[in-house]
């Protein structure tokens, strides 16, 4: 007797484009692309307008005034991407599954082309606007504890310095070079964190959480630095930065040449620091590893 497993790896070995019975999407797989950084990681906030800002009240140094301070979020417009799915697929999923399922999935699928450059700008964002502070020497890099132990010292000692003017939030984030997560995850595994474990298909990028710090994957594997910043899970301007996310379009054009439809991405989005955040007093800082 086989079973339901059994039958859909058999599946996975046969033609599929000679297969003339509809496939649930359900049991379809599919290699999704990275989730957004900065969506991720910075305060969300609803755009409804072109231009956007956000305003936070500041108390004036020596003096019980109070001033509003506007940050204005810069729109981050991606180069369209062509996709290369064809008019007679779409045209084909819409027939099997109905025009509304057919798009969702489309979406889903397409939706980590977008992110990954998205991802590049907000990897940038971050390499512009980060405060540098001293790099770290990890005493001993193959011993996983202590690794960590060094880490998440030297991050809660930059959180506390964002502290120090004036109290904001001790919630945090911390954006990890690829190559010094093995320490973070390892000792994520025996102290009992179950974002691994939630995060299987690595639906998000978080890695793990150890108190009020939560741990990212820098998307950007090329990148050395490490990024700490501030972000209150209860209080919109007690965070380093503000995202706002424009709806996503998949476009259709006609192709001149051969008269059928090309499909075509558009994704904007737009960032800004907080207006709070500054040289003397940040709010999103980084580091290196020697």
């Amino acid at each position: 007797m086989k079973s339901q497993m059994d039958r859909i790896l058999e599946t996975s070995q046969t033609d599929i484009a000679n297969i003339d019975q509809k496939v649930p999407l359900e049991h379809l797989y599919m290699q999704r692309g990275l989730p957004s950084l900065a969506e991720s990681i910075f305060q969300n906030v609803e755009l409804v307008t072109p231009e956007a800002s956000v305003f936070v009240l500041k108390k004036k140094d020596d003096t019980p005034e109070l001033e509003l301070i506007k940050g204005k979020l810069q729109v981050q417009s991606i180069k369209p991407i062509k996709t290369p799915i064809t008019e007679e697929a779409i045209q084909d999923l819409e027939a099997m599954y109905g025009e509304k399922t057919a798009k969702d999935y489309i979406t889903k699928m397409l939706k980590g082309m977008a992110n990954a450059e998205e991802n590049k700008i907000c990897v940038k964002f971050l390499q512009d606007n980060a405060v540098q502070a001293d790099s770290i020497t990890l005493s001993s890099p193959g011993v996983s504890e202590t690794s960590l132990f060094e880490i998440t010292n030297k991050v809660t000692e930059l959180i506390l310095k964002m502290n120090t003017k004036n109290l904001r939030t001790l919630c945090g984030y911390c954006v990890l070079p690829f190559n010094k997560l093995s320490s973070v995850i390892a000792a994520s595994i025996y102290s009992g964190s179950t974002e691994i474990e939630t995060n299987d298909a690595i639906s998000e990028l978080q890695v793990s959480t150890f108190g009020p710090i939560k741990f990212y994957m820098n998307p950007d594997v090329t990148d050395e630095n490490c990024y700490v910043g501030l972000r209150s899970p209860t209080r919109p301007d007690c965070t380093s930065a503000y995202y706002g996310k424009y709806q996503n379009e998949i476009v259709a054009t006609t192709n001149p040449n051969t008269g059928g439809k090309n499909y075509i991405i558009y994704d904007r989005f737009a960032l800004t620091m907080s207006p709070l955040h500054t040289e003397e007093n940040p709010m999103l800082m980084k580091f290196r590893f020697e």
